[in-house]
């Protein structure tokens, strides 16, 4: 059987972002309206063709067969377990997660944050300069793409999956994200507004401010686009759920009530690198966050054309 009958077998888009969550911001023909940053104005596209690249999970070892379904699979279990705890949540009016819910959204974020594509690329670039040269051939540099998805199958799926085993060990278990964001040190709240109010990126973990006491050697307004901060010193964590639940978790209790949507909405454009998209009549219902989302993605488009070169150099043509 050739390659191409064997890449036919499996989904050929691996999304980095959840169908699952872009489903509660499309409309009943699973339809989204995507504001790219490396083109003028939205468009409408199938939540299957957004968030994604063409066998971006495959890994790939020189001589051997790709693997186009080991870290799908993995992911997939994670994914469905957070699937299950927003539908929890969206059936209910709870102020914050419980405990359980909270662990399992901690390995999404674990998750989400490791896979994002601009993270996964960024990597290849320091191995490829590191090991590569020009005898490097076609099979080996795919396994220099693979390095960061192999980091995820270990220190995120493996641990995911060991935390239900009685006798592995806490290191076999231990997810350096996840473990962190269940310390005392962090408070997390739901916000609700009463109506359709956020919105959705291609990074859907936010980081944004910096954390007392750390040093931040960069214009501050670079830690509100998530620039230059990371899991050692953010100040708090936004992540649109759906339009109308919005998790924050911040190292100050008194931050969780001063975040209302338009605030929310900006660190979601901020940390945004490819995309930021809503319902298509979101503009309708929301008339005036809607007006503050298109000024916010202004500016990140002209942030987008020195900041993040890469993404406008021809590295965003999948949705």
């Amino acid at each position: 059987m050739g390659e191409n009958s064997k890449r036919s077998e499996h989904p050929k888009k691996h999304h980095f972002v959840p169908q699952f969550q872009l489903e509660y911001f499309a409309d009943d023909r699973r339809r989204l309206a995507v504001h790219r940053l490396n083109r003028e104005g939205p468009h409408l596209a199938s939540v299957t063709d957004v968030g994604h690249r063409n066998l971006g999970h495959t890994l790939y070892r020189p001589g051997k067969e790709p693997d186009h379904v080991t870290l799908e699979k993995g992911m997939s279990e994670i994914e469905g377990a957070a699937a299950s705890v927003i539908r929890e949540l969206v059936g209910s009016s709870a102020r914050e997660p419980n405990a359980e819910q909270r662990e399992v959204l901690a390995w999404l974020i674990a998750l989400q944050w490791q896979r994002h594509r601009l993270l996964l690329d960024l990597l290849h670039q320091y191995v490829r300069r590191d090991y590569s040269n020009d005898a490097t051939t076609s099979e080996e540099e795919l396994a220099f793409k693979s390095g960061g998805l192999r980091a995820i199958l270990a220190q995120v799926i493996w641990p995911w999956r060991n935390r239900s085993d009685p006798h592995a060990r806490p290191k076999d278990m231990w997810n350096s994200i996840a473990s962190r964001l269940h310390g005392r040190s962090f408070h997390w709240k739901l916000l609700r507004p009463r109506t359709p109010s956020l919105v959705i990126s291609d990074n859907t973990v936010c980081l944004s401010g910096v954390a007392s006491g750390q040093v931040f050697e960069l214009p501050p307004a670079y830690a509100q686009i998530g620039i230059g901060i990371g899991f050692d010193n953010f100040q708090r964590l936004t992540m649109p759920l759906t339009p109308r639940i919005g998790l924050i978790i911040s190292r100050d209790s008194a931050d969780l009530n001063r975040i209302d949507s338009r605030k929310f909405n900006r660190w979601t454009v901020g940390n945004s690198r490819e995309f930021v998209a809503h319902h298509p009549d979101w503009d309708a219902v929301a008339p005036s966050l809607y007006g503050a989302v298109i000024g916010h993605l202004d500016e990140q488009r002209f942030l987008a054309k020195y900041i993040f070169p890469a993404l406008t150099a021809g590295g965003m043509s999948d949705a």
